[in-house]
């Protein structure tokens, strides 16, 4: 497989090979193909691709639903070309530079820091 293709592991988990100055790091992504989708424990440190063909959301949760680790980190990939937006749920606040929360596009990619408790940071290829 080349640098900068992608496979689906027999996990159903998408995997993405990228070139570090390690070697190959590979980045799994919890495939999902509907329009809303939570983020659960099982998204941590990896991802999650969204190939829906419409508009389609990722739900961050607030800590009383799913107890995420501190500081951890979430890579979200707009698999398909519905665009994908990103919004806490009631209790989670997600903030951005210039409020945008929607990925930019197909094989558009963005990160999710959590901050603080409830508070979590958006960065990455996104728009408003």
């Amino acid at each position: 497989i080349a640098i900068g293709t992608g496979l689906v592991t027999n996990t159903g988990q998408f995997a993405y090979l990228n070139g570090a100055s390690l070697g190959l790091n590979p980045l799994l992504f919890n495939i999902q193909t509907g329009n809303l989708y939570t983020l659960s424990s099982g998204d941590a440190y990896i991802g999650v691709a969204m190939t829906y063909t419409g508009n389609n959301t990722v739900f961050v949760p607030a800590l009383s639903g799913v107890n995420f680790e501190n500081g951890m980190q979430i890579a979200i990939l707009q698999w398909g070309t519905g665009q994908t937006y990103v919004s806490g749920q009631t209790g989670c606040n997600v903030y951005s530079r210039g409020n945008a929360f929607k990925l930019a596009g197909q094989y558009a990619t963005a990160t999710l820091f959590q901050f603080s408790g409830n508070a979590w940071i958006l960065q990455g290829d996104i728009t408003t």
